[in-house]
């Protein structure tokens, strides 16, 4: 008989691991490796269940000089065994054996030559981005830096506010959270079984029935704690920080915990990039800070995550959180800093970068013109990639501003007055629905949990998105800089 007597029930703190010292051989690879992915031009287009990459060659390349390796999270390209493409992908695709090439080369009646990419998926799920590679993090603040502004931000944070979590008053901690160490023993029957085991039985409890909710949670805590399951601390997360799901009741501190727990253990770039965007609009009791939000912010996209790497352009940008009334700082708001970051978000296949340069041309900022023909372009581009992203366009402002444009050119017509205060106050409000992404907690929980069935889930729709291209043409594409 196996014992289930608890082998580990002390309290597990959250400890924010020493930032990593880089080298100048790290720095100058990761540098050499951006200098390549912003020399190649390519499109991608993806569907639930498959990506299909498209790269220009150069002129004049022979097939049979190339040299394509295509692994489960990585493709390479050679050419006369020189580099030419060496990509991360976003997540797992499957590959194919010798017998079955999942590539060919189509040349066009001009004579260039196309790379075609077949990469069906390894998860039915839309991508955020393709290809995910590290940042130079010259393109980032120092740590120095973002101390300094947070010291700066604390001055206008309140130190004792109204509690979220359920007492009269609470004082924040140094990073503006409050965070009490979670407890769960860890059995000898825990230890017989393996991560990723004891997160699938986890899962498969919640279907089970209410009877088995409580050892679903139990399983996934243990995993979560004991084996730094990022998996794990994202999905609790979620289930304590939305309304009462399966019967376990809203508890924000255990789900902020969860998250940071995540963030500190496991390194994960999605932590970092949800933690980041709760500091950004002050979700869940955090305060609104644009230093904490840039500090996790740049956690993410120093280690790939392109998402964030847009983000953190529209935040350079503004100079502060969207929903700040403060004046902007003009050491925070910069504009140059902004566009380098866009564009490395864009050179990795990254929608929201669409989304982000729309916004900028709709309100003439960080040195575009404005220019509601190439925005509305933009916009066209992220949603034929990522349909679900259209929740956070702001179409209705667009569609305003070109009618005031066009009544501009007739003066006869009856005339709105329009400001660019109202042009910025629309946008805002239109960004603000991003926040609303959050009530689908429950929505995105099931779903973890229905993956989890051992029974085929029923097919899915694909959505069929047009191409996105990366590369250096890109800002001719879609605006041009004054």
């Amino acid at each position: 008989m196996v014992a289930t007597s608890p082998t580990h029930a002390n309290p597990i703190n959250c400890e924010e691991p020493a930032e990593e010292v880089e080298t100048e051989a790290g720095v100058a690879a990761i540098v050499q490796k951006e200098s390549l992915l912003s020399n190649v031009n390519w499109e991608w287009h993806q569907t639930e269940k498959n990506v299909n990459v498209r790269i220009k060659l150069p002129d004049n390349v022979v097939t049979r000089s190339l040299t394509v390796d295509i692994k489960k999270t990585f493709i390479s390209v050679t050419i006369l065994k020189k580099p030419f493409v060496a990509w991360n992908l976003f997540a797992s695709i499957v590959v194919h054996s010798d017998d079955e090439p999942q590539w060919t080369v189509e040349t066009s009646k001009a004579g260039s030559k196309v790379l075609d990419l077949d990469l069906p998926k390894v998860d039915e799920a839309m991508w955020h981005f393709l290809v995910k590679q590290k940042l130079p993090s010259t393109l980032l603040l120092s740590s120095e830096e973002v101390n300094e502004m947070w010291e700066e931000d604390q001055k206008t944070i309140a130190q004792k506010q109204p509690d979220p979590f359920g007492e009269d008053i609470i004082v924040y901690g140094l990073d503006g959270i409050k965070l009490n160490p979670e407890v769960e023993p860890y059995t000898n029957a825990d230890k017989e079984l393996g991560m990723l085991q004891m997160y699938q039985k986890g899962l498969q409890c919640f279907r089970q029935g209410s009877a088995a909710f409580k050892e679903g949670l139990r399983l996934l805590r243990v995993c979560a704690l004991h084996h730094a399951h990022p998996e794990s601390c994202l999905f609790l997360f979620e289930v304590y920080a939305g309304p009462t799901f399966y019967g376990i009741e809203k508890n924000i501190s255990s789900a902020l915990w969860f998250l940071r727990f995540g963030a500190d253990r496991t390194g994960d770039s999605r932590c970092y990039l949800t933690l980041a965007t709760h500091y950004e609009h002050g979700l869940l009791g955090l305060p609104t800070s644009f230093a904490r939000a840039v500090k996790w912010y740049q956690k993410a996209a120093k280690d790939g995550q392109a998402t964030a790497m847009s983000h953190l352009a529209d935040m350079f940008s503004r100079g502060k959180c969207m929903k700040s009334i403060a004046p902007v700082d003009e050491k925070r708001q910069q504009p140059e800093r902004a566009k380098e970051l866009l564009q490395a978000a864009q050179r990795r296949g990254c929608p929201q970068s669409y989304v982000t340069k729309g916004e900028w041309l709709m309100k003439a900022s960080c040195g575009f013109e404005r220019d509601l023909a190439a925005a509305e372009a933009c916009f066209d581009m992220a949603v034929n990639l990522y349909p679900d992203i259209r929740e956070s366009i702001p179409r209705q402002e667009l569609a305003l501003m070109k009618r005031l444009e066009e009544e501009a050119k007739h003066p006869t017509a009856p005339s709105l007055q329009s400001t660019d205060d109202s042009t910025s106050n629309a946008v805002t409000m239109a960004k603000g629905t991003q926040e609303q992404t959050f009530q689908d907690r429950v929505r995105k929980l099931e779903s973890m949990v229905a993956k989890a069935s051992p029974s085929p889930a029923p097919a899915s729709k694909s959505t069929e998105a047009s191409g996105l291209w990366g590369g250096p043409g890109f800002w001719e594409k879609v605006g041009t800089i004054s």
